[in-house]
């Protein structure tokens, strides 16, 4: 081939490789941002409420819980890179939703987001913001705002299913910090946070990278007793490969708390893999999946236990009324809770397991409870086709029979299938093959949360993620 035609032959490739990039960037054109603000979606059954922001949606906690005039304070970046600067936004979604930015300068980062009841001289809540070893107090109309040193963070104690979904300041303003749980209120000119009473919790050592962490074990509020009780269950820990210690502290109204150890001991060497902390017939229980702590199989498949938490001045530990196999091997995440799939008035366990090699399957089992206080030999169950069953609930009741649904996460859709519920009668599916709810979503990020921003008995789901042009996007999803 002569030097002519090969020239030719690369000039040619080079405007057909020209062309094709030419077409490539056409079709490959980024999206077009969304108009920033709240939006409003109308379903059949629930509705929708959008707020897209300039960036990443990092934290959001409710403003005020169950009132008229619900709202969202909003942490998100103003741009999508990790070095552009926080903004600190009021979502409001009552009658028509507003957002507002308030004219707030943020730290680079935040540990923690939570609010606190006005202290008498403001009318609405505070927003404390938490990072780089400072609290931010900011009004929520923005017009105050006061940062105080702070040595450590605290974060928020989550609730469960158990409490009245209407506690307001009963329980507000407790919050968990590096190995204390505390009361604090604010002083009159917010010039320093006072611990009302403060209980010391366990400090865990664990390996990192870096060296070691000092952690607190988690705490949760699992319920408020008739005469006002508030019980904050902490752990579960470990000692040693046998046995499990909850630490409970208990309020009741303004005495101070008191606290006890309830310890529980597995049938052998387990490491605890998930845990759940719940109301079993009316007393606390604790569930747990777990692995063998002595010699761990690569396909083992989880085991799945329930301890009653009662107090025993021993501390050998109570072993668990249910042990069973679960169909999930050790790499896969799952969820629990507690339901009467039967009506006979007894609490039953129920869990879903995504099962196989590849998953793709979700299997959804009950384990039946007798009167004798044991359990049922066989379960009753029924598998879903759901691609992705790892990011699921048990927690909330969202068609209000009195019993928690299973939500799914498959995609970018959010799936709740009802159980169902068998008064002796012979079909052994628990949950419907197809969802009563599915809600689509943009983006969804990890599991959804949940929270009472309405005056409602049932929750709302709270999904954080992104815009196709990746701007920050947070949704309130509410049932009608």
């Amino acid at each position: 081939m002569s030097a002519h035609a090969t020239v030719l032959l690369l000039v040619i490739f080079s405007l057909l490789g020209s062309e094709i990039l030419l077409a490539q960037e056409e079709v490959e054109a980024p999206p077009a941002p969304e108009k920033l603000g709240t939006s409003w979606i109308q379903r059949v059954e629930h509705g929708i409420s959008n707020l897209v922001l300039p960036g990443e949606v990092v934290a959001w906690v409710p403003l005020e819980r169950g009132v008229d005039e619900p709202a969202l304070a909003v942490v998100a970046r103003q741009g999508t890179e990790d070095s552009d600067p926080l903004g600190l936004y009021v979502w409001r979604l009552g009658g028509e939703p507003t957002s507002v930015r308030l004219a707030i300068e943020l730290p680079g980062t935040i540990d923690a987001l939570e609010t606190m009841p006005s202290n008498g001289t403001e009318r609405a809540p505070l927003i404390l913001v938490f990072g780089e070893s400072k609290l931010q107090i900011v009004s929520s109309d923005g017009a105050r705002s006061k940062t105080i040193p702070m040595s450590s963070g605290f974060f928020p104690v989550p609730t469960s299913r158990w409490v009245d979904p209407n506690w307001k300041t009963n329980s507000a303003s407790v919050f968990r910090r590096l190995g204390a749980l505390e009361k604090l209120t604010l002083g009159p000119e917010w010039g320093e946070l006072e611990s009302k009473w403060s209980i010391d919790l366990p400090l865990v050592v664990d390996r990192s990278w870096g060296g070691l962490d000092l952690e607190t074990p988690p705490v949760v509020k699992l319920s408020i007793g008739e005469n006002g009780t508030q019980s904050y269950l902490v752990g579960p820990q470990a000692h040693g490969l046998h046995r499990l210690r909850t630490m409970f502290i208990e309020l009741e109204g303004d005495q101070s708390p008191s606290t006890f150890e309830v310890w529980s001991m597995f049938p052998g060497p387990e490491t605890v893999e998930e845990s759940w902390y719940v109301v079993f017939n009316d007393q606390p229980a604790l569930i747990v999946t777990s692995v063998q702590a002595d010699k761990h199989g690569v396909f083992e498949k989880k085991k799945i236990r329930l301890f009653l938490l009662e107090k025993d001045r021993s501390r050998s530990g109570s072993p668990p009324v249910l042990e069973a196999i679960t169909r999930s091997r050790n790499w896969y995440s799952t969820c629990a809770g507690i339901a009467d799939v039967n009506g006979d008035d007894l609490d039953d366990v129920v869990s879903a397991q995504p099962q196989g090699l590849g998953a793709g399957k979700l299997w959804v089992t009950a384990y039946i409870s007798d009167q004798q206080g044991g359990f049922e030999t066989k379960p009753l169950g029924n598998m879903l086709q759901v691609s992705d069953g790892e990011r699921c609930s048990l927690d909330f009741d969202f068609d209000q029979n009195g019993q928690p649904d299973l939500l799914v996460v498959q995609g970018d859709d959010v799936l709740i299938f009802p159980l169902m519920r068998h008064p002796g009668g012979k079909d052994r599916n628990l949950v419907a093959e197809t969802p009563r709810w599915r809600i689509e979503l943009e983006d969804v990020r990890g599991t959804p949360g949940f929270t009472w921003i309405f005056p409602d008995r049932r929750p709302q789901i709270v999904s954080t993620g992104f815009t196709e042009a990746e701007q920050g996007k947070i949704s309130v999803i509410r049932f009608e």
